[in-house]
């Protein structure tokens, strides 16, 4: 380790308690990669402490942790007498079967998302009763990833006329043999792992979920 930064990570400022919290051990301050990454190869930052007491050499580590922004999208799980409504749809050349999902637009709220996306991608009109889970999945290494918000509801109505949206092919309901049976086809294993842990009984109120009014919904 830099010897600089070994004396800084034992420096008291890191170790004892202040303002009434328990002291941490450094290891608990500054986990290990983040001490390999300063000795010699790159830098991170650590801008948890700024106090004038800190030593300089930590107050100089910079970041090597890459931020990056995540693809919000919504699934919705709709079971009906043991059966869930799923689509097969056309994705990266492929034919392949999903829950109803897609993309958060700008200013749209989770369960608007979630409603909308159900509606055009499967003519259904569904009634969101509650939320499964935020499922997190990056499909390539170094790709994007994404995070799935997926809600529970329950059919309402189905307008038979209505068009579906492109790149849909159609709006089929399996039950969970059925789409164990065809989980290559599955477009991620997002898609049984969410019918599984609904079968589970995992039920969550819509209120775990707190969004701030958007500056668009505002106005």
């Amino acid at each position: 380790m830099n010897p600089s930064l070994e004396a800084c990570v034992r420096h008291p400022c890191l170790t004892q308690s202040r303002e009434g919290l328990p002291a941490q051990a450094p290891s608990e301050v500054t986990p290990p990669s983040l001490l390999s990454a300063w000795d010699g190869r790159k830098t991170a930052k650590l801008a948890l402490y700024r106090d004038a007491d800190v030593p300089s050499p930590l107050r100089r580590i910079e970041s090597t942790m890459n931020s990056f922004t995540p693809h919000i999208t919504v699934a919705t799980l709709v079971e009906q007498d043991g059966r869930f409504l799923c689509v097969r749809e056309r994705a990266n050349d492929r034919e392949v079967i999903n829950q109803p999902a897609g993309h958060v637009e700008a200013g749209e709220q989770l369960v608007q998302a979630a409603f909308r996306e159900t509606l055009e991608e499967t003519a259904w009109t569904v009634k969101v009763t509650g939320f499964l889970g935020c499922y997190i999945f990056q499909p390539v290494p170094r790709g994007g990833v994404y995070h799935r918000y997926c809600f529970i509801a329950e059919p309402v109505r189905h307008d038979a006329g209505q068009r579906l949206d492109r790149g849909i092919i159609e709006a089929v309901w399996l039950d969970p043999e059925a789409l164990r049976a065809r989980r290559p086809e599955h477009r991620s294993p997002l898609v049984m792992r969410c019918v599984d842990d609904y079968l589970s009984g995992r039920r969550l109120p819509l209120d775990v979920i707190y969004e701030h009014s958007w500056a668009l919904q505002e106005g």
